[in-house]
């Protein structure tokens, strides 16, 4: 899923790689609809073998920031319910 939210190959082949078997691959071409990744068709058929796959996380190294990191020591969170978040 991360893949096909990152947008950066053809949301059509990612679908594809994941849903056919690998014979059956596709992206968009020609008399289809392209997606908002291509914006323009593929004039040849996606190559066999050819697999999409997320880029390494430069930021997967670094430590996750806590709401403690953002705010000052003045300011204070109160949770309201868990739609709302108030910062006095």
């Amino acid at each position: 899923m991360q893949l096909y939210l990152t947008q950066h190959h053809c949301s059509r082949g990612v679908l594809s790689q994941f849903l056919n078997a690998e014979s059956d691959w596709r992206w968009c071409m020609a008399g289809e609809e392209p997606c908002q990744v291509c914006q323009e068709p593929h004039s040849s058929s996606r190559p066999a073998g050819l697999v999409f796959a997320a880029a390494a996380d430069p930021l997967a190294a670094r430590p996750a920031a806590t709401a403690a990191d953002h705010l000052s020591e003045e300011t204070a969170l109160q949770v309201t319910g868990p739609a709302e978040v108030l910062i006095r």
